[in-house]
């Protein structure tokens, strides 16, 4: 979780181009920065993960066949929806100095905040499974960096028109 965060906060630097900054120095500072937060979230996101999985699996046991269908639609959707809210935290992390379960709902609100960047960061998702699952030798090459690269670099988008947004509504207030 740490590397993770830390290659995303890499990436977001890569992506605006700061001039100056090591990349080892900066991943590691990082690293050691957001070591105990973000394993924390990730033992939050691998319980509610597993929960999900378990109930999952169970559908079949306890209910029946007419009602299973939607059941396992909800759990599929809420797999996606966490799936996503997990990617999400990568970037709200690595953008974003919060405190604690903020960074969660930053992240929810993101999965729920522009469908269509939600769907081309779904897309990245899956070709991003694909290539690992039929061409592992590439991911050699690519690895995550590339991955968190193009959601970071999708986040960076959605991060600058909220800053906007709320620099707007700011001056409204004011004025």
């Amino acid at each position: 979780m740490p590397a993770t965060v830390a290659v995303f906060s890499v990436s977001r630097d890569l992506i605006n181009r700061k001039e100056g900054v090591s990349i080892p120095v900066y991943f590691f500072r990082y690293y050691k920065k957001m070591f105990l937060l973000s394993n924390g979230f990730g033992v939050l996101f691998a319980l509610l993960g597993y929960i999900g999985y378990v109930n999952f699996k169970f559908i079949p046991f306890f209910y029946p066949e007419n009602i299973q269908v939607y059941l396992m639609g909800i759990f599929i959707a809420g797999a996606v929806v966490l799936t996503l809210t997990f990617i999400n935290l990568f970037s709200v992390m690595a953008h974003y100095d919060l405190k604690g379960f903020q960074y969660v709902k930053n992240a929810f609100s993101l999965v729920f905040a522009e469908p269509g960047l939600m769907l081309m960061q779904l897309f990245w998702i899956v070709a991003y499974a694909l290539i690992l699952i039929f061409l592992p030798k590439v991911t050699i090459f690519i690895g995550v960096s590339m991955f968190s690269y193009l959601i970071m670099s999708i986040h960076l988008s959605r991060f600058e028109r909220i800053k906007r947004k709320n620099e707007a509504k700011a001056m409204l207030l004011n004025a």
